[in-house]
Order: C-alpha cells, then sequence, then structure tokens
C-alpha cells in the first residue's frame, strides 16, 4: 500500500477514528469482512483506526468506498483528510455519525489524562440521562439522534476508570435546569457523588473573570503521543494538534487557580441542589 511507507502523524488519529465510527454506525462490517473485501491485512486496518498506521489516498478511497458514504461526503472527507493544515482537524458530521462518537473512537483507549473545562453545560462524560435529553433536545436533536448519542455517552462514561479525569465546570452550568428541575437536582446529585468514583470535579464559581470563558474543550493526554484537544460544535467538532495545544494546556494552568477546591465544590453543589428543593417544595405547595 502506498501509505506503508509514511509514518503516521497525530491527525491519523482522528482519521482513524472517523473511520471507525463510520464502519461501526454506517455498516455491519467486522474488521475481518473488510480485510477481505478490500485486500488489505487485519493488523493493517486495526492500525488505521487506532490512528497508529498513516492511510494513503487510494486506501481512504477504498475504505469510503466499501462503507458506501456518499459521494459528496466522501469527497469532503477525504480532502479533510489530507489538507496540509496538520494542527487542526475539523470532523464533519455524517448521517448516523455524531461528533461525540468520533472521539469515542479514536481517542479512549490511549488516554492517559482527560480534562474537561466546561462552561454552560455538564461535560459530557459525567451525564445523566435526563439532564442530558433535555440539553440534547434544546439543542434541536432528534429521538433517534438523543438515543445514539446517549449511546456514545455511555460508552465514554465507561472508559473513566481507565483514565485520570478531572472536569472544571463554571457555575452557569450547574444552574441552568435541562431536562427540569429534577433532572438538575438528579444531574447535582450524580456529581457529588462523582469523588467516590475516582473523579476529579473543580466548580469556577460565576463572577470570577477567568480567560477560559470564550469555549469549552477537553484535553487528552496520551501514555504516548502528543496531546490534542476537542473543542465540540453544534453539528460537528474541531480536534487541535500540537503547537495549537499549547495555549490550551497554559489556560488550564489558569481555570486551576479560579476553582473552588474539590471539597469546596462539592459544599458548594449540595448547596445548589438544597436551593432547588426548596424551591420544588414551595411550588408544590401553590398549588395544593
Amino acid at each position: 500500500m502506498s501509505g506503508q511507507h509514511k509514518p503516521p502523524h497525530a491527525r491519523n488519529r482522528a482519521v482513524g477514528a472517523v473511520l471507525r465510527a463510520i464502519r461501526l454506525s454506517q455498516t455491519t462490517l467486522t474488521l475481518e469482512q473488510v480485510a477481505e473485501q478490500t485486500q488489505m491485512s487485519l493488523s493493517t486496518l486495526s492500525r488505521i483506526e487506532n490512528g497508529r498506521r498513516h492511510i494513503s489516498r487510494e486506501d481512504m478511497a477504498t475504505l469510503l468506498t466499501v462503507y458506501k458514504v456518499p459521494l459528496r461526503q466522501r469527497r469532503e472527507l477525504y480532502e479533510d483528510a489530507h489538507t496540509d493544515n496538520r494542527a487542526c482537524w475539523w470532523q464533519r458530521t455524517l448521517p448516523e455519525v455524531l461528533p461525540d462518537s468520533l472521539l469515542v473512537a479514536g481517542y479512549g483507549t490511549d488516554a492517559r489524562v482527560v480534562t474537561d473545562w466546561s462552561i454552560a453545560v455538564v461535560p459530557e462524560l459525567l451525564l445523566t440521562y435526563r439532564y442530558a435529553r433535555g440539553w440534547w433536545r434544546a439543542s434541536g436533536a432528534t429521538d433517534d439522534e438523543i438515543e445514539r448519542r446517549w449511546n456514545a455517552c455511555q460508552e465514554k462514561q465507561r472508559g473513566l476508570s481507565q483514565v485520570e479525569y478531572t472536569a472544571y465546570i463554571h457555575e452557569l452550568a450547574l444552574r441552568t435546569p435541562f431536562g427540569g428541575v429534577a433532572a438538575l437536582r438528579d444531574q447535582l446529585a450524580h456529581l457529588i457523588a462523582a469523588p467516590e468514583r475516582g473523579l476529579g470535579i473543580r466548580m469556577v464559581r460565576a463572577g470570577v473573570p477567568v480567560g477560559a470563558l470564550g469555549s469549552a474543550w477537553t484535553l487528552i493526554q496520551f501514555r504516548r503521543d502528543p496531546p490534542v484537544v476537542h473543542s465540540e460544535l453544534l453539528r460537528s467538532s474541531i480536534v487541535l494538534h500540537h503547537p495549537e495545544t499549547s495555549s490550551y494546556r497554559a489556560m488550564l494552568k489558569e481555570v486551576e487557580r479560579a476553582a473552588c477546591s474539590a471539597a469546596a465544590t462539592r459544599e458548594r453543589l449540595r448547596q445548589i441542589a438544597e436551593t432547588l428543593s426548596e424551591r420544588g417544595q414551595q411550588r408544590a405547595g401553590e398549588f395544593r
């Protein structure tokens, strides 16, 4: 294969993630079946999906044809995968493939440290179903998209035990009742219990000036490879590679300084939950 003698690049992890997500969500093919149809070895296909091998233009075209990706989207993916801008990769949304599933497919298996910074919503790795459904519904997702997104979310959450995880969450996200007040209370209870599962939760109080308020992102650090930053958009996502990640790592230090301690965060979460409970009781009394 023409890609055999080219070393893998950080971009290959994102390309492999897309190809695996397409195979799993748009086909019923196993890697063994793909190997049979393409005459590529099983080890080659596995390394491509894991981002451990450079994929040539010819092999990319072959796989997208086997997966029956529509011609227009095939061209877009083909162009994106071989653009010269290697510090950034825009993951387009394909039919039946949600942006977050691409992250699951490519980054979960080799991650060592995962750090979330979230402003307006609770990070997906910490979501509960009712809150998540409310958020995605408000974003315009259909019932089918919500269920597929929840399945992908659960897959990511199952991998949390394998990484060192910390979420920095702005107070706005902890007060916005996606799915209703009861759903937010359940979500807060889930966050309060998160440290018992070995997860770090730190809150940034409303009104605290911090430069990271411009956008939410996830910093993923690997055992062997350079880190990447994943930022999800409405219907697509962006993956940044070195050297673009350096500014985010610097911003993380500012977020760490601005955030409450883990103990203070837990206490604040309890206070917010109690306030929500009191409001619920007051409203219930109004209708008696």
